[in-house]
Formats: C-alpha cells, structure tokens, sequence
C-alpha cells in the first residue's frame, strides 16, 4: 500500500507491506519498502532497524512480489539478514532471483 503523504522530494513514494510487524501492534525492527515515482517502481529497500541489527540476527525473510515491474530483470524473492562474527561484519544479502518481465507504469 502507498501512505497518504508518504512522498519524499526527489525520491518518490515508498510502498509498505501493511501486513508488517510495526503495524500490527509490535515494535519496528525491519521491514521492505517498494519506492516509486511516477507511478514507475524505481527501487526496493530492506529497511532494518538498528536494534535489530545489535541483536545479531540470521534471518531469511520473504519479500512479496509487487503487482508489477516496471523494467524487466531479475528481482528477489527473499532476504537474508545476518551478523558474521568471524569479520564483525553485517551482511544483507538478496536472495531467491528470479527472472521478471517489464508491464506499464500505473498511476498511483
């Protein structure tokens, strides 16, 4: 669903899963976000919390498919977000993608 208000100068509109956590009565600690501008899917965005990531977590987590993609490639079905402890490093890895064909841009 695109919020009411929710356009950002010179980035657009985000697009959220209104079944996510954080508006569901739970705290946020991470979510994915869809951005388009001009009715075009311009980008897509794990967005995560700090905590959560002080939490160091190793989770795989579905990304739902918009209705459409404005340009053709290969897009994700899932994301991995995790911490290595080996290089203290925290990795956000795409996963699962998957071959998409382009479809008109709509008017939101």
């Amino acid at each position: 669903m695109i919020p009411p208000d929710s356009a950002v100068e010179r980035m657009g509109v985000h697009g959220i899963d209104a079944d996510s956590e954080e508006f569901h009565g739970q705290p946020f600690t991470r979510t994915f976000v869809y951005g388009y501008d001009a009715g075009r899917l311009i980008f897509l965005e794990p967005m995560i919390a700090l905590d959560y990531l002080r939490s160091r977590p190793d989770a795989t987590l579905p990304v739902k498919t918009p209705a459409a993609y404005t340009n053709p490639g290969y897009y994700l079905g899932h994301y991995r977000v995790a911490y290595a402890p080996a290089t203290d490093e925290y990795r956000v890895e795409l996963l699962d993608l998957r071959p998409f064909p382009a479809s008109p841009a709509k008017t939101l």
